[in-house]
């Protein structure tokens, strides 16, 4: 996902066959209604289109591995301390 404020992000979510999972800070719990189900698939379905392309994720952890290793920390673009 972009690097946005989501709720999406604060939690997990699993669907299988006819079941989901939905898990976040307090605990997690199974839903089997087809409702239920059905809705949060639809969501998953929505979250799906707003994320990158593979071949962008792989771009964009290439080039923050690239700046890690020169000794850069992407969220500030500051050099990194040294090894201790």
């Amino acid at each position: 996902m972009p690097a946005v404020a989501h709720p999406a992000n604060a939690s997990e979510l699993i669907i299988a066959d006819n079941v989901a999972y939905a898990e976040h800070m307090a605990g997690g719990f199974t839903y089997t209604d087809e409702q239920t189900v059905s809705a949060l698939a639809a969501r998953f379905d929505n979250l799906r289109g707003e994320c990158y392309r593979v071949s962008e994720s792989a771009a964009l952890i290439e080039r923050l591995g690239e700046t890690w290793a020169a000794g850069v920390s992407p969220l500030t673009r500051t050099p990194t301390a040294g090894p201790a």
